[in-house]
């Protein structure tokens, strides 16, 4: 997600129909990378597999920062 209030709810709505959301236990979380480190540009693989990594260790995701409620054109 780019945090753009057009494409945004359209990567969500794919997704939540792609795996089915309601039926999985535990619920599907997602995480991004720019609200933890801003625009990376070239380095935004880079910097994902880290993230991902480290979540993976710690066995969690980091909060999404100045987050404060969906999109209301997202379904998910």
């Amino acid at each position: 997600t780019t945090g753009a209030p057009v494409s945004d709810p359209i990567e969500a709505n794919c997704l939540d129909r792609f795996f089915n959301r309601s039926n999985l236990d535990p619920p599907l979380l997602l995480d991004l990378i720019k609200s933890n480190l801003g625009h990376t540009e070239g380095a935004v693989g880079v910097a994902s597999l880290m993230k991902v990594a480290m979540c993976m260790y710690h066995r969690g995701i980091t909060a999404n920062m100045q987050f404060t409620s969906l999109n209301p054109k997202t379904e998910a």
